[in-house]
C-alpha cells in the first residue's frame, strides 16, 4: 500500500527564492533523519534548475529529477566531443542511441554500450570498425561536463519520467493540509498558530494513514 505522508515541514519567508528554501530544507532534513532515512533522489520543478543545486546534489550523492527551465541554455554538450541525443545518450556511427548500461557513482559518469551487441539494432555497417570485442564498443559520458542536462538517470528516459511523476505526492499532501484541514481559507492567524495547525494536520494525516493501513479504506468501516 502506497501512502503520501509529510515527513518534513519548514516555514520560511515568502521573499526567499524557492531554490534557496529547498537547499536549507534538504540540508536540515538530512541532518534530522541521518540515522533512519536515506535521500537517494530529489524531485523538483524548474524553479530549482540551476548549476549550484546540481553540484550540491552530486556531492551528497542524490540523483536529481528536476524539470528544465526553458529560459536557460538547454543544448546538450559533452567535454568528450560526443554527439548526444535529446536524452543525453551518445549517438553511434550509424545514428542510433547507445544503450545506458550503468551509472558509475564513484567517477560520476554513465557507461553506454553498442546497441547492436545489446540486441536493440539488427544490423550495422560499422560493426567491424566499432566492436573489437564480443562485449562491444563502450562509451563513457562524464556528467560533470553538463550537470543540468546530463543527469545520472537520462532525461527523456522512461525511468526519469516515471520517477518525476512521484512529485504529485507533495501536491496531494499540500491539498490535504490546505483543503481537508481547512488551512487555505484566509483567517486572522499569526505565524505560531498557522505553524501549530499545520503540524497538527500532518500528525492527523499520519494517523489517517495508520488507520487505513490497519483497517482498510474508511468506507469499509461504515456498517
Amino acid at each position: 500500500m502506497k501512502l503520501d505522508l509529510p515527513v518534513y515541514l519548514k516555514f520560511t519567508e515568502a521573499s526567499r527564492h524557492d531554490s534557496v528554501k529547498l537547499i536549507t530544507a534538504l540540508a536540515h532534513a538530512r541532518y534530522l533523519y541521518s540515522d533512519i532515512l536515506g535521500f537517494e533522489s530529489l524531485i523538483a520543478d524548474s524553479a530549482h534548475d540551476n548549476y549550484p543545486t546540481y553540484s550540491l546534489l552530486r556531492q551528497w550523492n542524490i540523483k536529481p529529477f528536476i524539470d528544465l527551465n526553458n529560459r536557460s541554455d538547454n543544448k546538450l554538450q559533452s567535454d568528450e566531443g560526443l554527439v548526444l541525443s535529446a536524452s543525453g545518450a551518445p549517438v553511434c556511427a550509424d545514428g542510433y542511441e547507445m544503450i545506458n548500461w550503468e551509472f558509475d557513482r564513484k567517477k560520476y559518469r554513465i557507461k553506454y554500450r553498442c546497441p547492436l551487441v545489446i540486441g536493440k539494432v539488427k544490423s550495422c555497417p560499422y560493426s567491424d570498425q566499432c566492436n573489437k570485442t564480443l562485449y562491444g564498443k563502450i562509451v563513457y559520458v562524464r556528467l560533470a561536463s553538463n550537470l543540468r542536462l546530463l543527469t545520472p538517470v537520462p532525461r527523456d528516459s522512461e525511468e526519469w519520467k516515471e520517477v518525476y511523476k512521484l512529485r504529485t505526492a507533495s501536491e496531494r499532501v499540500n491539498n490535504r493540509i490546505l483543503t481537508d484541514y481547512i488551512l487555505e481559507p484566509p483567517k486572522r492567524y499569526g505565524k505560531m498558530k498557522i505553524a501549530s495547525f499545520t503540524f497538527l494536520s500532518a500528525i492527523n494525516i499520519h494517523l489517517d494513514a495508520l488507520v487505513k493501513h490497519v483497517y482498510g479504506p474508511a468506507e469499509s468501516l461504515i456498517a
